[in-house]
């Protein structure tokens, strides 16, 4: 259940930090909107207001990354788990949950952040939402790799010369 447990949150954090990203520039959009027609408006504060823009280019690629690090993280702590290798069979029984789960967070990002809602934002955020709206893959590929590299560990105890019991050999 513990690599099921991490493909969902793996697409779970995805799926917010994008949306939130999102509605923030949404956001920024109107505030940005609302102070440029005010009267309070000058050179330098519209110069600082148009490159705050740039802060959302980097976030969607603040996205790519997060999505490495969450996968290679998920990795990392599979494989220094210790569990026996049942647990693969039981990710592998779980894999329909979780592909459902993914699709469904796909299907929830998808309506929630459609070109009809928020057209402006994937100008700024086409990297995550290429992500988010194929999160099923996103979990289905956590999955895979946690479940390689659960199953890859060795018990080096049972390796001559090292230090395991000489029971065998005899």
């Amino acid at each position: 259940m513990g690599l099921g447990r991490d493909s969902l949150a793996v697409v779970v954090v995805l799926a917010f930090f994008a949306f939130f990203g999102i509605i923030g520039l949404s956001m920024y959009d109107v505030v940005y909107d609302g102070f440029m027609s005010s009267s309070v408006n000058s050179v330098q504060i519209t110069e600082t207001a148009n490159a705050f823009y740039n802060y959302f280019y980097v976030l969607d690629y603040v996205t790519v990354f997060l999505l490495v690090c969450l996968i290679a993280g998920s990795i990392y702590s599979s494989y220094k788990v210790r569990s026996s290798p049942i647990a693969v069979v039981v990710s592998v029984v779980l894999v329909p949950v979780m592909g459902f789960m993914g699709y469904f967070a796909s299907y929830m990002f998808q309506m929630m952040v459609s070109p009809t809602v928020l057209g402006s934002a994937l100008g700024f955020f086409g990297k995550s939402y290429l992500i988010c709206s194929n999160l099923h893959w996103v979990a289905l590929f956590n999955l895979i790799v946690s479940a390689v590299s659960l199953y890859a560990k060795r018990d080096d105890s049972s390796e001559v010369g090292s230090g395991g019991s000489l029971e065998g050999l005899v």
